[in-house]
């Protein structure tokens, strides 16, 4: 919760019998307050310098009518990132989201590697290896 939604609800509510402050306009603020707060958080403003490479980089995405956009422009539908990309802004929050899924795989394959090598270590064979035999013990000791 943001700043200005904690401090509308702490606040006591004044209870002015005027016609302009009534119960329900209070509600209908706080509403408005809590819309407020929830649009401050959904979205950030960046400002990003360019280099003469990174413009190349993305200019093909840019461009309506090339292919590299087109690709963009589907592959934001299908993931209901936008339904369509009209916008200069609205392609580049589309490249970006392509881009950490793109690398969300590279880092969920590099966890999954990484729990194998720990899952196949030796110390986890010989814990493995020690706890299968004391079950056997138990089991063995009960016939």
């Amino acid at each position: 919760m943001c700043y200005e939604a904690r401090r509308a609800l702490a606040a006591p509510k004044r209870r002015n019998v005027s016609a302009q402050q009534t119960p329900e306009r209070d509600q209908y603020a706080d509403a408005y307050t809590a819309t407020r707060c929830m649009m401050c958080t959904m979205s950030k403003r960046v400002s990003l310098i360019l280099g003469d490479s990174d413009e190349a980089v993305i200019a093909p995405y840019l461009s309506q009518g090339s292919p590299a956009f087109e690709v963009l422009r589907h592959w934001a539908t299908q993931h209901d990132v936008a339904d369509d990309i009209k916008s200069e802004a609205a392609a580049l929050r589309a490249l970006l989201q392509a881009g950490a899924e793109a690398l969300q795989e590279h880092v969920l394959d590099v966890g999954y590697a990484q729990l194998a090598s720990e899952f196949n270590s030796e110390s986890a064979n010989v814990e493995r290896r020690t706890a299968r035999d004391r079950y056997t013990r138990r089991t063995e000791g009960r016939k």
